[in-house]
């Protein structure tokens, strides 16, 4: 009878421990929307195929060949959030959660 509990508890809990583990939103170098998922080195294009179009579009900075574009963030539940996505050679490098538009080239310089 004791096995039988610890083996229901193990499968209850176990399958979601893996669904936890595996989650691509957790890691660092992906963002994910409804509509698609944004990896470092994709080109510009997947951001707007992501979601992220000119409605959604804050601000948006150019200096040679980077490119900095603001967005309001719809990869979170809330509201109100930007992501800024900073851009090299017309293909995504890196990307800032929650920053301020207006203290954004300050941020990277430093």
């Amino acid at each position: 009878m004791r096995y039988r509990i610890l083996f229901l508890v193990l499968a209850f809990f176990l399958p979601s421990f893996f669904l936890v583990a595996e989650n691509p939103a957790d890691g660092n170098n992906k963002v994910i929307t409804e509509k698609g998922v944004i990896i470092e080195g994709m080109p510009e294009e997947n951001l707007k195929n992501a979601g992220f179009n000119k409605e959604l579009l804050i601000s948006e900075n150019t200096s040679g060949d980077q490119r900095y574009l603001t967005f309001l963030d719809i990869s979170t539940v809330e509201a109100g959030d930007n992501i800024t996505f900073y851009l090299q050679d017309n293909k995504i490098i890196d990307w800032f959660r929650g920053t301020d538009v207006g203290t954004l080239e300050e941020t990277i310089i430093q």
